[in-house]
């Protein structure tokens, strides 16, 4: 499992949770969430992981078949949460950040914070912080914090 995702899921369980090219400036972010919105697979993990926005901009982690984040979890505490994601299409690279929340709150209870482009129309690459670093472009020799993600069924 690639540490990128390893980060995801310690901060997840941190939290208690468990599931019940650049583009150009002046990009439509309508357009851009549309074009994010369904399954987006690494294809070079053996774990099976994937990451799944959906419409209503909820986005769910999925490793090994465990899915985590969405529109309702419970966490250790017995908490209701839920997972959505944020883009910023005026940021170069643009901003993706998964964001933790008590369902029907707007309390942040945790933020993965991250820099996205298109590579094709099916492929994005994906670059995460570590240590409360938020990065501000991508970085060929970062194997930890970047992922490439085909778009599932394509």
């Amino acid at each position: 499992m690639k540490s990128a995702f390893k980060f995801t899921l310690i901060l997840v369980l941190i939290l208690g949770c468990k599931h019940n090219s650049s583009q150009p400036l002046g990009n439509d972010i309508d357009s851009i969430q549309n074009k994010l919105v369904g399954e987006w697979v690494d294809k070079s993990d053996p774990k099976n992981v994937s990451l799944i926005f959906n419409r209503s901009k909820h986005a769910i982690i999925v490793i090994d078949n465990q899915a985590i984040g969405g529109e309702n979890y419970i966490g250790e505490d017995g908490e209701k949460a839920e997972c959505k994601y944020e883009v910023d299409d005026n940021q170069k690279p643009m901003s993706l950040d998964l964001v933790f929340y008590e369902l029907g709150t707007n309390k942040e209870k945790g933020r993965i914070e991250g820099v996205f482009r298109f590579l094709t129309d099916n492929k994005i690459e994906f670059r995460m912080g570590f240590d409360g670093t938020i990065p501000t472009s991508f970085d060929p020799d970062d194997k930890q914090g970047t992922v490439i993600l085909d778009k599932k069924g394509n």
